[in-house]
C-alpha cells in the first residue's frame, strides 16, 4: 500500500484516500476489480450480462500505458504481432500486466484468482473502494473524457467518493463481527477496576 498525500491521485482527496488505504489494510478490494462486473473477454467467464468491458475500459488512457508499450516495442527478439498481441494483453490480464510492471492494469484489471467477492448484483458505486472514473490517468487531475479510465454502462462517470458508502460499512461490520465478551476488557476498563479495587 502507498499512502499518498498528492491530490490529483484516487479520491483527489487526503482524507478519502487515506480512508481507502485502510479499507485495504482491513480486508477491502478494490470494488471495480470484482471480476463478475466484467465480459467474459476479462474475466474469463462467460456472461449474458456485465458492467465492464469494450467500451467501458479504456486501458490506453493509463498514465503508465505509453511506458509499457515502448519497453514492448524495444524487444528485439518479438516479431510485430507478438507485440501487437502483448499490447492487447497487457490490458486483459492481471498476471501479464504484473508481468511487464504495469502498474495502471494491475490497478484497474479484475482480480480473477485468490480472492473471495461479496455477492452483489451491481457494484457499489458510491464505495470508497472504487476509482474514479479517472484515477490514474495521464492528466488525473482533470474531468475529461480523454481522462476517463472506467466509466458505468451507460456512459456517466464514477465520482469521488468522500466517506464510506452504506455497504462499506455493511461489509466492515460483517467481516469483524464479534461477540463482545471474546474480545476481554479494554485497558481503559482494566484501568477503572484496578482504581476502583484500590480505593
Amino acid at each position: 500500500m502507498l499512502r499518498c498525500d498528492v491530490l490529483n491521485m484516487g479520491h483527489r482527496n487526503i482524507v478519502a484516500n487515506y480512508a481507502h488505504k485502510m479499507g485495504h489494510a482491513w480486508g477491502f478490494h478494490h470494488e471495480h476489480q470484482n471480476p463478475v462486473w466484467w465480459s467474459n473477454y476479462w474475466s474469463g467467464e462467460a456472461r449474458d450480462s456485465y458492467f465492464f468491458g469494450e467500451g467501458s475500459f479504456f486501458c490506453e488512457r493509463l498514465e503508465d500505458y505509453a511506458k509499457v508499450v515502448a519497453d514492448i516495442d524495444s524487444m528485439v527478439m518479438m516479431t510485430p504481432e507478438d507485440k501487437t498481441g502483448l499490447k492487447r494483453d497487457i490490458c486483459r490480464h492481471r498476471k501479464i500486466a504484473g508481468d511487464w510492471n504495469f502498474v495502471g492494469g494491475l490497478n484497474w484489471l479484475p482480480v480473477t484468482h485468490g480472492v473471495q467477492w461479496q455477492k452483489k448484483k451491481e457494484p457499489d458505486w458510491n464505495s470508497l473502494m472504487i476509482y474514479p472514473s479517472s484515477s490514474g490517468s495521464i492528466d488525473g487531475s482533470t474531468g475529461k473524457d480523454a481522462a476517463i479510465i472506467l466509466k458505468k454502462p451507460n456512459g456517466d462517470v464514477i465520482k469521488p467518493a468522500l466517506k464510506p458508502s452504506s455497504l462499506d460499512i455493511e461489509g466492515l461490520r460483517k467481516m469483524y463481527q464479534a461477540p463482545r465478551s471474546t474480545l476481554g476488557s479494554f485497558s481503559s476498563e482494566r484501568a477503572a477496576s484496578f482504581s476502583t479495587s484500590s480505593s
